[in-house]
């Protein structure tokens, strides 16, 4: 994975391998992901942004479990 900021803004892609198991075939391949996440700032006095929603896209060697996933989290 690699990520770059820009301010609140964090971009991220990564590649690797992904094993896959539909029914009884099992299979492994590239996968890749991509994502943008926005991360909120608790105040103005900290640099730090605990609070943070993202999405991801998540490219499969099988194409049926490519698919895009959203969260909201908290840092800690």
């Amino acid at each position: 994975n690699y990520n770059v900021r820009a301010n609140q803004l964090v971009f991220s892609g990564g590649i690797g391998m992904d094993f896959v198991r539909v029914g009884s075939n099992d299979d492994s391949g590239f996968a890749a992901q991509l994502g943008a996440t926005y991360e909120f700032a608790n105040s103005g006095k900290t640099t730090m942004n605990p609070f943070f929603i993202q999405a991801k896209y998540f490219f499969s060697s099988k194409s049926d479990l490519n698919g895009i996933g959203l969260y909201a989290g908290y840092r800690f």
